[in-house]
């Protein structure tokens, strides 16, 4: 997956102020975002395990990313989380920390976006025992910890995208994935892995 980002500078009074506009409008958006955070962990000083949402809004649950409506969600300590999650944590299926720690484990849509790992291949090691999973029961969302896959999953922080200009574009950065950018079998090579990941190994 590839993203770009253009800077233009505007040449006009007009063009000018339409990109002050967007950039009001973004800070605008992060703020709100930041004031309604606060306001959940003030009305948590009150409800301290936690209390479900219900301002007529809806979120991305902090686990699946499920996008629910508000009594759909539990707000606690660890973040928003759906009601399928929030009882996958409750009773201890997946760990807390998690909600936060997103580096700390993988999800089936991530090792598309960084191995580009097939659902049936996922499932086809899952049976064979090399990849350990966690199932929440209520939604069937897979969770893989790092911490149960040692020697067969890398740490995510080596497989962070790149920032590259744009070949004749000097306003233009665009973004591609670690393994288009380095030599794969060097960064994850030793990890168990590797003999599965059919389509970067082509890529040697």
């Amino acid at each position: 997956m590839r993203l770009t980002y253009h800077y233009i500078e505007p040449k006009t009074p007009e063009e000018k102020k339409e990109q002050e506009r967007k950039m009001t409008a973004i800070y605008e958006m992060l703020f709100g975002a930041v004031l309604e955070e606060r306001k959940f962990k003030e009305k948590l000083k009150d409800l301290p395990n936690g209390f479900s949402i219900m301002d007529g809004n809806s979120y991305n649950c902090c686990i699946c990313d499920m996008y629910v409506k508000n009594e759909k969600l539990w707000y606690d300590k660890w973040g928003k989380k759906c009601l399928a999650c929030q009882d996958a944590v409750d009773k201890n299926v997946i760990p807390a920390s998690i909600c936060k720690n997103h580096g700390a484990r993988y999800t089936d849509f991530e090792f598309e976006i960084y191995f580009k790992l097939e659902t049936r291949t996922i499932k086809r090691l899952i049976s064979q025992n090399v990849l350990k999973v966690r199932i929440i029961p209520k939604s069937g969302f897979r969770v893989f910890l790092i911490e149960e896959n040692i020697d067969v999953l890398p740490p995510k922080d080596i497989l962070k995208s790149i920032s590259i200009p744009v070949e004749g574009d000097k306003n233009a950065i665009t973004t591609i994935p670690w393994y288009e950018g380095k030599d794969p079998k060097k960064i994850i090579g030793k990890y168990k892995i590797w003999p599965h990941l059919t389509a970067l190994r082509n890529k040697q």
